[in-house]
C-alpha cells in the first residue's frame, strides 16, 4: 500500500494536469468560448442540427442571423469576448471535484484517489449543510495546500 504522502503527490499532479487542460480548452479563442455565441437548433423533418449564431449587435445587424460555428470565424472576429476566465475556470472545476457523483463520472481518477486518502470520513462531498455540499476538512486542506504550492486561485 502507497503511502499517505504519494497518494497526496500523485492527487496534486492528476488535479494540476486536469486544470491546465480545461484552461487551455476555455481560454483558446474558440466559438464555443464567445460570450455571444449561442447554439440554434435548426429541425428539418428527420434532419437536426446546432449551429452557432452571433447575438452581438454589432455583428448581426438588422435582425440577420450570423453564422459562427467555425474556430476560423471567431479567430478572425474582432468583437470576441471569452466567456471564461482562469478563476471561473477552477471554481467550476472544484465545484465539480466537489460533487460525488459529478466527480466519479468526469474524473474518475481524482474520486479513486480522494476516496483512498478520505475513505475514513466518506468522499469529500458526502455531507450537506444548508442546500450546498460540505466537503470533509481534509479535502480542503488538501486545496489550501495545493493553492499555496501553485500560487493561483
Amino acid at each position: 500500500m502507497r503511502s499517505r504522502e504519494k497518494v497526496e503527490n500523485k492527487l496534486t499532479e492528476v488535479y494540476e494536469k486536469r486544470v491546465k487542460l480545461r484552461i487551455r480548452k476555455y481560454l483558446r479563442r474558440s466559438f464555443f468560448n464567445c460570450k455571444f455565441n449561442e447554439r440554434l437548433l435548426i429541425q428539418d423533418g428527420s434532419f437536426s442540427r446546432k449551429i452557432g449564431t452571433c447575438v452581438n449587435d454589432a455583428v448581426s445587424k438588422d435582425g440577420k442571423i450570423f453564422i459562427c460555428d467555425k474556430d476560423e470565424c471567431a479567430n478572425g472576429c474582432r468583437h470576441y469576448q471569452c466567456r471564461h476566465t482562469r478563476e471561473s475556470i477552477e471554481n467550476d472545476f472544484l465545484d465539480e471535484l466537489a460533487d460525488p457523483k459529478i466527480c466519479g463520472q468526469t474524473e474518475p481518477k481524482i474520486a479513486v484517489l480522494l476516496w483512498v486518502l478520505y475513505q475514513e470520513n466518506g468522499f469529500p462531498g458526502n455531507t450537506k449543510k444548508g442546500g450546498k455540499i460540505k466537503c470533509c476538512k481534509g479535502f480542503w486542506n488538501w486545496l489550501r495546500k495545493l493553492i499555496k504550492r501553485d500560487g493561483s486561485a
